[in-house]
């Protein structure tokens, strides 16, 4: 036996060891441990591969014996990396190093499942284009059908086909027209029915969007309806202030609406002058924003009106310089016209308030009076409408009433018949005649019958005037509201 001491084989004459890896097992050997230049054994590469192949991998540390020598290793083997460890085969690239039988038939299937996808997708195109292709001949014929008939139809009757039937093949003919095109572009079914949904949301979102704006369309009728009663209100009110206006107040307000007319058409004609102004602005703007060579020419106009500014000052300045004792006459001068002036305007200030005050109580008694009047106005209108429902009640129950009081008296006169008939009674059966007493009470009790009787021909009578008097007071309010 022989005791590995010195530097073992590398590479030459003896496999490095096998490590651990989680890839030993299924590589392949080097093929450098079998190379005839290095062993005794030619022509033993295959067989000693088989047989290394067979082997089950072993541990870090242990070397696989060529030789027939039995190796006994003590120590840690020292390598070209010296003490470090050996590298293992985690570090280096996992590429096959044996290009053997299967690997190229492994290589040559996988090419073959490739080019057999590659073969079945183009199958699966040349079908799609196939079915396209044939609808795409149907739509063309249905529109050519379709023209034809559309043709035929306008020969005919050319008046009511355009009228009845122009917009429905119009429609139709956009709709094949946008097929044709969504196949001639090779548009998919997928993206034509993604569109479709797109769109149909979009009509969605579209249509709820109509009907806010309808909703809002008809909330703004209703208040601008408001606003009409309100104005036409207002009007009213105004027509019943002018028609209560002294003349004098009638005449200045007739003067101050034409004024106010007058005034807004000028308003509207300088704003149109200035929208016409501002257009051309908007041109000029645009036209100067393109042009270099205008720009400058606006900025040496603008210096120019500057110069001739300071100029025409400086001028003015030297034309109406004069002697200190001239500008103090001419300061003095001003002073006092501006103090007459300022006297003026206090003065015209004064007047005016005057004038203010005395209009605004014009002004205040005028809507004292028209709210008396309404007042009064609305005071008599409830006072006829009060005795208008009395009337009405009255006539209502009219018949009623003096259907009542005639039984009442009638009633009243049997009661004072049969009254009378019994004292009668009582006289003839009697032997003697009543005391003064009984005499006195039946005389009261006649009275009070007769009195009875008295009120209530008192109240038909009443009744009867005052149903005639209701019924005048009916046709005069009846005249009235005519």
């Amino acid at each position: 036996s022989t005791l590995v001491e010195e530097r073992p084989y590398t590479q030459q004459s003896m496999i490095r060891p096998v490590t651990g890896s989680k890839h030993s097992a299924t590589r392949p050997p080097s093929a450098s441990i079998f190379s005839e230049r290095n062993t005794g054994v030619p022509r033993t590469a295959s067989r000693l591969t088989n047989t290394m192949m067979q082997q089950p991998p072993s541990r870090a540390g242990t070397a696989i014996n060529l030789t027939g020598t039995q190796v006994n290793v003590l120590e840690r083997p020292i390598t070209q990396q010296g003490l470090s460890g050996l590298r293992t085969s985690a570090r280096r690239p996992q590429t096959r190093q044996v290009l053997d039988k299967r690997y190229f038939e492994g290589l040559l299937q996988m090419k073959i499942r490739e080019l057999s996808t590659e073969v079945g997708k183009l199958t699966r195109d040349i079908e799609n284009q196939t079915r396209e292709q044939a609808t795409f001949l149907i739509y063309d014929k249905r529109v050519k059908e379709m023209a034809s008939e559309l043709t035929v139809q306008n020969m005919r009757n050319p008046s009511t086909s355009r009228n009845v039937s122009l917009s429905e093949f119009q429609g139709q003919l956009a709709d094949l027209n946008l097929v044709v095109d969504k196949l001639n572009t090779d548009t998919e079914k997928g993206e034509v029915d993604a569109e479709c949904e797109e769109l149909r949301a979009l009509n969605d979102k579209e249509s709820h969007s109509l009907e806010l704006l309808f909703e809002q369309r008809q909330q703004k009728d209703a208040q601008l309806q408001l606003l009409e009663k309100e104005i036409e209100q207002e009007r009213h009110m105004t027509d019943n202030l002018l028609a209560a206006m002294s003349p004098e107040l009638k005449s200045s307000y007739t003067q101050l609406q034409q004024t106010n007319s007058e005034l807004q058409r000028q308003m509207e004609e300088l704003q149109q002058e200035l929208d016409v102004l501002t257009s051309r602005k908007s041109v000029l703007e645009d036209q100067l924003s393109i042009s270099q060579v205008k720009q400058e020419a606006v900025r040496l106009h603008h210096k120019l009106r500057e110069a001739e500014s300071r100029r025409n000052a400086l001028l003015e300045e030297e034309r109406t310089r004069s002697t200190p004792a001239q500008e103090r006459e001419q300061l003095l001068h001003k002073v006092r016209e501006d103090n007459a002036e300022m006297a003026t305007m206090d003065r015209q200030i004064t007047e005016l308030k005057d004038t203010l005050s005395r209009k605004q109580d014009e002004l205040d008694q005028v809507e004292k009076d028209l709210v008396d009047s309404q007042s009064e106005r609305h005071q008599k209108y409830r006072e006829l409408r009060r005795r208008e429902d009395t009337m009405e009640q009255f006539l209502s129950s009219f018949d009623q009433s003096r259907e009542e009081e005639t039984a009442r008296i009638e009633q009243l006169e049997g009661n004072i018949v049969a009254a009378l008939e019994e004292i009668s009674r009582h006289l003839a059966h009697s032997e003697h005649l009543p005391s003064a007493e009984d005499f006195s009470i039946m005389k009261e009790n006649l009275s009070f019958k007769e009195g009875e009787l008295d009120k209530s021909r008192n109240t038909m009578e009443g009744l009867s005037k005052e149903h005639q008097q209701l019924t005048v007071n009916l046709q005069k309010v009846t005249i009235t509201t005519s």
